[in-house]
C-alpha cells in the first residue's frame, strides 16, 4: 500500500516556487549565532527596499526576492558594525560576522519600523511606502514588497491570492473588496497589516493551517466613527468628428466604527473605462454555489490590442452599497446591494481582396453591434465565529438584464443580429463548524440554487427562437473528524443534484432531466507547519434521469496529497485525483433526443453569435 501511495505523490508531483531566495547564517567575532540580524535587500537603481527578513535564533535567515532582481544585502544589529554585499556574489549558505561596534547613546529619537513582523503578523506603516502621486490605499499596496495589485483589483501576497480583506479586523465586503481598496484614500490610513497562513475560523487556528494571507487596513484615529465622503467629477470634449461630451465621475460615503461600518459608491463614465470589475469579483474562498450558463453569449466584435479607453464607446452607471453590523461579540450581519447599467458600441469595417489573373474581386464586409450588459446583486449574510461555533448563511440574488443588437453587411448582403440572454438567480448557503469535545469537529454545508434563464435569439433565417431554460441545484455534505492517535481521522456523507429543465418553443423542443449523487467518504490528514498529507477515498453513487430513462453506476474518486513547507516563503506539493464528471442533460439530449433539423438550427444560431 505504501509503495502505491508514494508512487502517486511523486508520478503527480508539482512544485511551486514563489520567489527566488538567498539563505545564509549570521555570527558574531566568536562564532556565536546572532539572532534579530535585519537582512535587507535594497535595490541598486532606486535605492529602495524590496525585500526584508531578520535571523531566527540559530542565525539562519531565507531571504526571497524577485528573480533577476540586482541590490546589496545589508546586515545591520545594534551593537555591531554594519555590513553589506551585492546579491550577485552573495553565496547560498554564506556566513556573514559581524563585528562587535559599542557605541553611547546620547538621545533616542523613536520612529516606525519599515516592516515589522510579529508572530504571523507582518505590519507595513503606509506613511513609509506613500509616495505623493499615490490616492488610494491599493496605489500603496502595490509598493510594498511580497504584495502585488492585480488589474482586475484583487490582492495577491507571495503569489497567492488573499483570503481575507477586513477593515480594523471586520469583513465587511468579502470577495469584493477592491470597492475600499481602491477608494480608500490612503491618507486615512495608518497601517497595512498580513496576516499569514490566515484561518478564518477562529476554532481551527492552530489545528488547520491555510496557505493563503489576509489583509488588515488599520485607519488612523480621525478616520474612525467620522462620516466622510469624496466627489470626483472629470469631464471634457473629444476634439475629432463630432464633439462628444466626456465624462468620468464618482461619489463615495463611508463610515467605520467598532459596531458599524459602511460603504456606498457611485460611479458614471463614458470614456472606456470598465467599472464592473469593483463589484464584480468571483468568490475566491468557501463552498460556492453552483450556477447555470446561458447557451448564448451577448454580440460581440473584434477590437484591436489597445487599451480599453481608446476602442470603447460606453455608457456606465454603477451603484453599490454595503453595510456591515457587529450583531454580538463573535457575530455580525452584512448587506450588500449593487447594480450596473452598461451600454456597449462597437463598429468594425473589414475590405478583403482577391486578385487573379482574369480579374480583380473584392469583398468588402461592415459590423456594428451595440450590447447592454445590466445587472442587480443582493446579499444578505449571517455570521457566527466563536471557539465553539462557525456558522455562516448567505442569501444571494443576481439578475441580468443583458441585451445586443447589431447588423453585419457582406458584399451589400444585411444580416441583423439580436440576442437576448437574460438571467435570475436566487441561493442560500449555509455553512457550520461545530468544536465537540476531545478535539472532534462536526461540519456541514448546504446549498440550493435556483436559476431561470429566458433566451432570446435571432438566426440567421431570420426567426426568433425563445430557448428557456430552468435549473435547480441543492447540495447537502455532512463531515466529522477526530484525532486517531497521531493522525486524524474524517468521514463524510452527502447529497448533491440538480434538475433541468429546458424548452425551446419554435422548434417544441423539451428535456426534462434530473441528476442525483450520493457519496460517502472516508480519509486521514495530518497537518504541521512543515509536513501535511491527506488522503481520502470517496465512494459515489449516480443517478441520471432523461425524460423517464434512468442510468445507475458506481464512481469511485481517490485524492491524496502531500506538502512540505522548509519555510514560510515556498512549499512542495505532490498530488493524485481522479474524478469523472458526467454529462448533463443538454449534452445527453444532444446525442440521443435532438433531430437533426433541430441541432442545425441551433448549431446555425450560435454561428451568428
Amino acid at each position: 500500500m505504501n509503495k502505491w501511495l508514494l508512487y502517486f505523490f511523486f508520478l503527480f508531483a508539482c512544485t511551486e516556487v514563489l520567489a527566488q531566495s538567498v539563505e545564509g547564517f549570521v555570527v558574531d567575532n566568536h562564532q556565536k549565532p546572532l539572532e534579530v540580524v535585519s537582512v535587507v535587500l535594497f535595490d541598486k537603481s532606486s535605492k529602495k527596499p524590496v525585500a526584508f527578513t531578520r535571523t531566527d535564533a540559530n542565525g539562519n535567515f531565507t531571504l526571497p526576492y524577485q528573480s533577476g532582481k540586482e541590490g546589496t544585502l545589508f546586515f545591520t544589529l545594534l551593537g555591531y558594525a554594519k555590513d553589506s554585499i551585492d546579491v550577485q556574489y552573495f553565496k547560498s549558505g554564506q556566513t556573514i560576522v559581524l563585528k562587535e561596534k559599542p557605541f553611547l547613546i546620547k538621545s533616542v529619537e523613536i520612529k516606525a519600523p519599515r516592516i515589522s513582523q510579529r508572530g504571523d503578523t507582518l505590519t507595513y506603516p503606509v506613511n513609509v511606502f506613500k509616495q505623493g502621486q499615490d490616492r488610494s490605499i491599493a496605489d500603496v499596496i502595490a509598493k510594498m514588497p511580497g504584495l502585488q495589485v492585480n488589474n482586475d483589483g484583487t490582492i495577491e501576497y507571495q503569489g497567492r491570492r488573499i483570503n481575507k480583506f477586513y477593515i480594523e479586523g471586520m469583513d465587511m465586503l468579502g470577495s469584493k473588496y477592491a470597492q475600499v481598496s481602491e477608494n480608500l484614500s490612503a491618507d486615512k490610513v495608518k497601517s497595512v497589516q498580513v496576516y499569514e497562513n490566515h484561518q478564518q475560523v477562529k476554532m481551527l487556528r492552530g489545528l488547520s493551517f491555510s496557505e493563503q494571507a489576509a489583509l488588515n487596513i488599520v485607519l488612523k484615529d480621525d478616520a474612525k466613527n467620522v462620516w466622510q465622503g469624496v466627489i470626483d467629477i472629470g469631464a471634457g470634449s473629444g476634439l475629432t468628428k463630432d464633439a462628444d461630451f466626456l465624462c468620468d465621475s464618482r461619489f463615495n460615503s463611508m463610515f467605520f466604527s467598532r459596531k458599524m461600518q459602511t460603504f456606498s459608491m457611485y460611479k458614471f463614465n463614458n470614456s472606456g473605462a470598465v467599472l464592473k470589475e469593483a463589484i464584480n469579483l468571483r468568490k475566491v474562498f468557501g463552498m460556492g454555489v453552483p450556477e447555470a450558463s446561458n447557451f448564448v453569449e451577448n454580440i460581440s466584435l473584434n477590437v484591436p490590442d489597445l487599451n480599453s479607453a481608446r476602442t470603447r464607446m460606453n455608457q456606465t452607471h454603477l451603484l453599490s452599497s454595503n453595510w456591515l453590523f457587529k450583531t454580538g461579540k463573535d457575530s455580525d450581519l452584512r448587506f450588500q446591494l449593487s447594480g450596473v447599467w452598461d451600454e456597449n458600441k462597437v463598429e468594425e469595417n473589414i475590405v478583403t481582396e482577391y486578385t487573379d489573373i482574369a480579374s480583380n474581386n473584392r469583398i468588402a464586409e461592415y459590423s456594428n453591434a451595440s450590447s447592454h450588459n445590466n445587472y442587480v446583486s443582493g446579499e444578505l449574510l449571517y455570521r457566527v465565529n466563536s471557539d465553539r461555533l462557525f456558522l455562516t448563511n448567505n442569501l444571494n440574488t443576481n439578475l441580468f438584464f443583458d441585451k445586443g443588437t447589431g447588423m453585419s453587411l457582406v458584399s451589400e448582403q444585411k444580416q441583423n443580429q439580436y440576442v437576448k440572454p437574460h438571467r435570475r438567480i436566487v441561493s442560500d448557503e449555509l455553512n457550520m463548524v461545530n468544536k465537540l469535545r476531545n478535539g472532534k469537529h462536526l461540519k456541514s454545508d448546504v446549498y440550493l440554487s435556483y436559476n431561470y434563464l429566458p433566451s432570446k435569439l435571432l438566426t440567421a433565417k431570420g426567426n426568433l427562437q425563445e430557448l428557456n431554460l430552468s435549473q435547480f441545484f441543492w447540495g447537502a455534505t455532512t463531515s466529522f473528524s477526530h484525532p486517531l492517535g497521531k493522525i486524524n481521522a474524517q468521514y463524510g456523507l452527502g447529497n448533491e443534484g440538480f434538475t433541468q429543465l429546458i424548452d425551446e418553443e419554435s422548434q417544441r423542443l423539451a428535456l426534462n432531466y434530473l441528476q442525483l449523487v450520493t457519496k460517502a467518504s472516508i480519509g486521514f490528514f495530518d497537518q504541521g507547519e512543515r509536513y501535511s498529507w491527506n488522503i481520502i477515498l470517496p465512494v459515489a453513487l449516480l443517478s441520471q434521469t432523461l425524460d423517464g430513462h434512468n442510468h445507475l453506476r458506481v464512481e469511485i474518486e481517490p485524492k491524496a496529497t502531500l506538502t512540505y513547507k522548509p519555510n514560510q516563503h515556498w512549499d512542495i506539493t505532490s498530488a493524485y485525483s481522479y474524478s469523472e464528471q458526467p454529462s448533463d442533460g443538454l449534452a445527453l439530449c444532444t446525442h440521443r433526443c435532438l433531430s437533426a433539423t433541430s441541432l442545425n438550427v441551433l448549431v446555425m444560431a450560435l454561428m451568428i453569435i
